[in-house]
């Protein structure tokens, strides 16, 4: 992998004001628009698996609290959360490969390259171990910070 070179090459760069920033960010977006859409439908089609899986249903979790009037829910103790948790976070971990594609299907039409839809599974087949690693470091990263929040 020494020789990945996709990104040296340079794309078009906006002005360095806010408004042409979120400009170009919004015309690099138009163009890979479905694509991100196909990443999202693949999430949401996993995890609605996973909870059917696992039986956790959130919907009816929070229609009992709201019920009950029990502020003091104890969530781990829900049927089928600790479960839906562990999966969830898995997927999480096993997508962030596509997630790394779309990324670079939008530095390809940045650069003005063809985009094929294979490109968005370029994370499976170039640096997955990297990736995978770099998911579940930033997946305990961003734990740690959020409980830092709640924890004075």
């Amino acid at each position: 992998m020494s020789e990945f070179n996709e990104f040296n090459q340079q794309g078009s760069v906006p002005e360095r004001n806010t408004g042409s920033i979120i400009s170009h960010a919004f015309e690099m977006y138009k163009g890979v628009f479905l694509y991100a859409i196909i990443a999202m439908i693949v999430y949401i089609l996993l995890g609605f698996v996973i909870q059917t899986i696992t039986g956790f249903n959130s919907g009816s979790m929070v229609e009992e609290m709201r019920e009950s009037g029990n502020y003091n829910f104890n969530y781990w103790n829900a049927p089928g959360f600790p479960l839906y948790v562990t999966l969830s976070g898995l997927l999480g971990l096993l997508l962030a490969p596509l997630y790394v594609g779309l990324i670079y299907m939008i530095n390809k039409y940045n650069t003005k390259n063809p985009i094929d839809f294979s490109d968005l599974f370029i994370g499976y087949r170039q640096n997955l171990v990297n990736i995978l690693i770099y998911a579940f470091l930033s997946g305990i990263i961003s734990t740690v910070a959020l409980s830092l929040c709640v924890v004075p």
